[in-house]
């Protein structure tokens, strides 16, 4: 599922709380996703951060800088998993110099 994430995007950053019931979507998900994805792309950055009462969130960044952020609170993990392969799919963000061109808005 994860083989092709490190050709289409640069870097997946998570943040959430450790305790947090609105949280628990990511957990869960880097719980059961994380060594496959990791496994696949090897040399993709996957970044996590827990820090206290932080509002849960997945970060995908793109060629050129692009960020794109998801707010995942309350999402479980088949949600964030079908949301990342959404952003990984997403050609506007990761596609061709056309697209980035339309992008940017020229």
């Amino acid at each position: 599922m994860w083989k092709n994430l490190g050709s289409k995007i640069y870097e997946v950053r998570f943040a959430f709380c450790q305790r947090s019931s609105g949280s628990s979507g990511v957990r869960s998900f880097l719980r059961n996703e994380y060594l496959t994805m990791k496994s696949q792309n090897p040399t993709l950055p996957i970044l996590i951060r827990e820090s206290q009462d932080t509002l849960p969130r997945m970060t995908v960044r793109y060629n050129f800088g692009r960020e794109n952020t998801i707010v995942c609170d309350g999402l479980n993990d088949v949600q964030i998993r079908d949301k990342l392969n959404e952003l990984s799919l997403d050609e506007r963000r990761i596609g061709t110099d056309k697209a980035s061109s339309s992008f940017l808005g020229k």
